[in-house]
């Protein structure tokens, strides 16, 4: 039996899903020919970006009902359908239920998890581990499993199409087939940063608690920050609600609830004080009750994609060009969409034939989408209250459901259309400006009305207001510098009437890298593969996104512009050509995540199965009849 094998470099949730599929079709196929997968990853199996040791406030962003490592009947294309477990069956039937805020293993009190729960990131890292351990016990025969539990070093092609992985345990080995799935990865700091981190360095000496973090990996570099610092939070999403709670239920504090249910904050003193700031200035929308079961989803009815194929051709035939540009073409139908589940939700029945939107309906979402657009603020003050404002209406709003309140069941379109907006917007879909426009500016508007966390978070983040342990920076687009006589960090107003400013020892950046930079990349690993000429990066024009570059099967695309069939790249290392690989697989919606692990298993194991069918043909090449019959002749 010949054998044949496959490297999957990263073994986070990505490369979990992949080993799945492959099973799956393995299993199906029961081919003639054994398969050695091997696993590069120096991390827990499975939990990538969610190890089971961390902190337990730190909280998944879905509810445990939808999350799933497993296919199931809505999942197309990517092999036999082999169901099990979602996050919250598993965490059920080990044992696991609630007790108040908190998740534990008992046998008796507190209340069964329910799939509108949002559990730990570290209860998520052990469900990964737990379907690593199933995928190991069920494995099909003739197929072997190696976990090397080190980083990747490199790739090199052979002669004849195959590829040499090379480890920085010291370890080679050869590979018919190569899958990048490195996940989260660190891009370089910027000279900016290094700088402003070479000058909070050198004051030190003044300032003892002065601090530039710029990467929250690992969290635990927050326990370096003193009780009795000032800290600055640059940024207002998911990070810095992550970084929030670290400060605070991570030192110590409580969070507990009235008979209104409004939460109330009783400090432990071993807090520090708390400033977050970003350019808009206010915090991400709260995630709403979820009305939607698991796997419940708007469905548009104008954002279609028979709608944006019409577009397309309309675009060809003016311009030449496919290209969309997402604010003249893709913007106003998201809206009409948004306006249209509004209206849907204040009406519960509401025909799309022939429907427009009333301008009350469009003012509604440009409130949204810019609360405070045309506000001038003359005092901190002000706009403090206006924020906070902001933030109690939002979690009215989050109480009140994604499908039953108006706001929240019009913002939800944002998260339910995504795969649409891929449809669109992937594989360089928009001309090169309004690829830098949509991600620089229609990107974090639209993640900050639908990508939001639990309306929890935003209720403590009330609470510590009320407990004067947070405040809001001073305006929007405050200014950053590091007042060098103060040794501290400033913080001044640019669009106050009356000028006002924070100062603080600590300087937090609350943002995760999502794009991978290949020109200034951390990882070796990437790095040597853009040296060898085996990647290079994804480019839309002179505009580079980010991210490998793939064709539409994701297979990389080489320094010379060629198709590398035998190599892939799934999810963050993609995201540039592919828009917002970073989303867990979910139960029921036909989820792009298994699509792509399933795919990818099939094209591997069908590559592989034909690649044996020919050494097969030639091995029983009836070469002693030719050779008869040439005699025979003479």
């Amino acid at each position: 039996m010949r054998n044949y094998r496959v490297a999957i470099v990263g073994f986070g949730p990505r490369g979990l899903s992949l080993l799945e599929r492959l099973a799956a079709v393995y299993r199906e196929l029961a081919p003639g020919w054994g398969l050695a997968i091997d696993l590069v990853d120096p991390g827990e199996p499975g939990q990538g970006a969610h190890p089971a040791d961390q902190p337990d406030h730190l909280l998944a962003n879905t509810v445990s009902g939808q999350v799933t490592m497993f296919t199931d009947d809505s999942v197309r294309q990517a092999g036999p359908i082999d169901p099990g477990p979602s996050l919250m069956d598993w965490a059920r039937a080990v044992g696991y239920r609630r007790f108040g805020s908190g998740f534990a293993q008992a046998q008796l009190g507190g209340e069964v998890i329910g799939e509108n729960d949002y559990l730990p990131r570290s209860l998520l890292g052990r469900y990964f581990s737990y379907v690593y351990g199933r995928l190991l016990e069920a494995l099909p025969p003739n197929v072997v499993v190696t976990y090397h539990r080190c980083l990747a070093k490199d790739v090199h092609r052979r002669p004849g199409g195959d590829y040499e992985v090379v480890l920085d345990s010291g370890v080679r080995f050869d590979a018919n087939h190569v899958v990048i799935v490195t996940g989260h990865g660190d891009n370089d700091l910027t000279e900016a940063d290094i700088n402003l981190l070479n000058r909070t360095q050198a004051l030190q000496a003044v300032n003892p608690r002065l601090r530039f973090i710029a990467r929250v990996k690992p969290f635990s570099v927050l326990q370096s920050i003193p009780k009795d610092a000032t800290v600055g939070i640059q940024g207002i999403g998911l990070t810095a609600y992550d970084i929030i709670a670290d400060l605070t239920i991570g030192r110590g504090g409580e969070f507990h609830a009235d008979a209104d249910q409004r939460l109330h904050y009783r400090a432990s003193g071993q807090e520090p004080r708390l400033v977050v700031f970003s350019r808009q200035g206010i915090p991400f929308c709260a995630r709403a009750t979820n009305e939607k079961g698991v796997g419940g989803l708007y469905k548009p009815r104008f954002f279609t994609r028979p709608w944006i194929d019409r577009i397309r051709e309309e675009r060809h035939r003016d311009t030449g060009s496919e290209q969309l540009d997402f604010d003249r073409d893709l913007w106003p139908v998201l809206v009409k969409e948004m306006c249209f589940a509004y209206r849907l939700s204040e009406t519960g029945e509401l025909d799309a034939t022939d429907y427009e939107p009333l301008p009350r309906h469009r003012a509604i979402v440009e409130k949204l989408l810019f609360p405070f657009k045309g506000k001038i603020f003359d005092t901190d003050e002000s706009f403090a209250a206006a924020v906070k404002q902001h933030v109690e209406d939002d979690v009215a709003h989050a109480k009140g459901g994604n499908v039953s309140d108006p706001v929240k069941a019009a913002t939800d379109v944002l998260r339910d259309v995504r795969d649409y907006l891929r449809y669109a917007v992937d594989y360089g879909g928009l001309t090169e400006s309004s690829h830098r426009a949509f991600l620089g500016e229609a990107v974090p508007n639209m993640y900050r009305l639908s990508a939001g966390a639990p309306k929890e978070r935003n209720m403590e983040l009330l609470a510590l207001l009320e407990a004067g342990l947070l405040s809001f920076g001073p305006g929007p687009n405050a200014q950053l510098d590091l007042d060098e006589q103060q040794a501290r960090f400033v913080l001044r107003s640019t669009r106050l009437g009356q000028p006002a400013s924070r100062t603080f020892d600590v300087l937090v950046r609350a943002r995760t890298d999502c794009a991978v930079e290949l020109s200034g990349q951390t990882s070796p690993f990437l790095r040597n593969l853009l040296d060898g000429g085996i990647i290079r990066p994804f480019m839309n024009g002179a505009f580079s996104p980010g991210g490998l570059d793939v064709d539409s099967a994701q297979n990389v695309v080489d320094a010379q512009g060629r198709v590398q069939k035998r190599v892939w790249a799934l999810g963050i290392p993609a995201e540039g050509p592919n828009f917002c690989t970073y989303v867990l697989p979910r139960v029921q919606v036909n989820s792009r995540f298994l699509q792509f692990s399933g795919r990818c298993a099939v094209s591997i194991l069908a590559d592989i199965d034909a690649q044996d069918a020919v050494l097969d043909a030639q091995a029983h090449r009836p070469e002693d009849v030719s050779i008869a019959v040439e005699q025979h002749d003479g």
